[in-house]
């Protein structure tokens, strides 16, 4: 631990430096959580000694909620009792006062809607990381901790939830020794390329970036707190049905891929609307988000209706159930994997799909078959694993023996590090037993060429 990380002298002062100022823009506002690692990064001192710090400049009632071991990190920018503890913590240990823009509480504090749910794990552009470290620190949006967000709308690309170089992904939100744009593990620069979105050839991309623009727009110019957003939803989603469909309901469930009950049941005020669902009428009937909360009727006279993607209608439907099978159909399927047909089969999983059966009811209504057909599979299995095995370590037997070769040639020492290291750039991940084939490799090349491990070493 550096200086500053050291608790005591953290304890000697009055306050922490803030970070350098950010560029005011409501739709592009930063989280809790990259303030606070940027706090952490300007003061030179790890996000554990600052919550430490937090838990005993806090009331005693709010101590409790500010903590990163509990897995519930992504909830400090949610805009209820964990936002107000670290609020306060802030307000406690720096010179600024921390607004609640860096919440989502103009979305959450809304009545008559489903819960807003937040992302457990880190999400950013690549791009907008990338614009950032030109110009100012980089930090990471409060929008991209909307689960219900996929895209940027700004650079029209996928968020991204994996570091470029080590492939880690489900990053917590916070962790204790955390720097602004790099990964926790290993330290990487998270800019860079992404994955662009075609809107004009891709339905699903034109529907990601259009709830991304809608949930930019909320931010940017939030609904009043004392907004009734479920009745402004119903209120749009009748004048949506008598505009486009006559007032016929089942016309407008089908054109949202709905049960005609589902839609009688927000209309009836039985239950509260998602935000997935408002998402999905929003974009289909072209009306914004904010509108539809509002239950405007300028934004329905220039609606018009357009399919939803097929990803997003697959999302809402109910699974179909397996049907029941007779027993002599599912034992002359088991009898055909005894008889070694059906090779490509190697779980009982796989087996269900073939008779629209599930491995559940398959055990229930024939139990030892079942269990005899679960070992076949299993030694199918061991087998197939053998035989990967046998190739892959032929195939890393003779690439071990050229990098040797190489190297022997090369006047380099063979170490078991830079001949791992070759093999790395070949593609193979190295395993803990092959650490002696290896080994055992290198002294079979080098004594074939008259030397041992311990000569070669010292040569010269």
């Amino acid at each position: 631990m550096g200086l500053l990380n050291h608790p005591s002298i953290l304890a000697t002062r009055c306050s922490l430096l803030p970070p350098a100022p950010l560029p005011e823009s409501q739709s592009c506002r930063e989280s809790i959580q990259s303030y606070v690692r940027r706090i952490c990064a300007k003061n030179q001192i790890h996000v554990s000694t600052f919550v430490s710090e937090a838990k005993s400049n806090t009331a005693a009632d709010l101590a409790n909620r500010i903590q990163l071991s509990n897995g519930c990190t992504h909830l400090i920018s949610k805009g209820g009792k964990t936002s107000a503890a670290w609020l306060s913590a802030l307000e406690a240990l720096t010179i600024v006062q921390s607004p609640w823009d860096m919440t989502t509480r103009d979305l959450t504090s809304l009545t008559g809607v489903g819960r807003l749910v937040l992302t457990r794990a880190r999400r950013w552009c690549p791009m907008c990381l990338e614009q950032d470290i030109l110009y100012f620190e980089p930090f990471e949006r409060l929008l991209w901790t909307i689960n219900e967000v996929h895209a940027c709308h700004i650079h029209r690309c996928l968020l991204t939830s994996r570091c470029p170089r080590c492939g880690k992904g489900d990053l917590l939100m916070l962790q204790g020794k955390d720097n602004p744009g790099q990964c926790v593990h290993c330290g990487a620069w998270l800019g860079g390329s992404a994955r662009l979105l075609d809107e004009d050839r891709d339905g699903l991309s034109k529907y990601l970036i259009w709830v991304a623009r809608s949930f930019a727009d909320l931010l940017a110019n939030p609904v009043a707190a004392t907004t009734d957003a479920g009745s402004g939803f119903r209120t749009t989603l009748q004048k949506i049905r008598d505009f486009h469909f006559q007032g016929v309901s089942a016309h407008l469930a089908l054109s949202l891929d709905r049960n005609k009950s589902v839609i009688a049941t927000w209309l009836s005020r039985g239950s509260a609307p998602s935000w997935q669902a408002m998402s999905t009428v929003s974009y289909a009937f072209h009306v914004p988000l904010q509108e539809m909360l509002t239950g405007s009727k300028d934004c329905i006279p220039v609606s018009f209706h357009r399919p939803l993607p097929l990803l997003v209608t697959s999302s809402h439907r109910p699974r179909r159930r397996p049907q029941r099978t007779d027993i002599p159909s599912l034992l002359k399927l088991f009898a055909r994997v005894h008889a070694g047909e059906l090779p490509h089969i190697q779980t009982l999983t796989a087996l269900s799909p073939i008779l629209n059966i599930s491995v559940r009811e398959m055990r229930r209504i024939a139990k030892n078959e079942t269990q005899a057909v679960a070992e076949v599979l299993s030694l199918r299995r061991k087998r197939a694993q053998e035989k990967k095995d046998l190739v892959r370590k032929n195939a890393l037997t003779f690439e071990a023996f050229r990098i040797v070769q190489s190297f022997y040639e090369l006047g380099r020492h063979p170490s078991r590090r830079a001949i791992e290291k070759e093999l790395r750039l070949l593609g193979y991940s190295m395993r803990r037993k092959e650490y002696e084939l290896i080994a055992q490799i290198r002294n079979e090349v080098l004594k074939g060429q008259g030397r041992t491990a311990a000569a070669y070493e010292h040569r010269g």
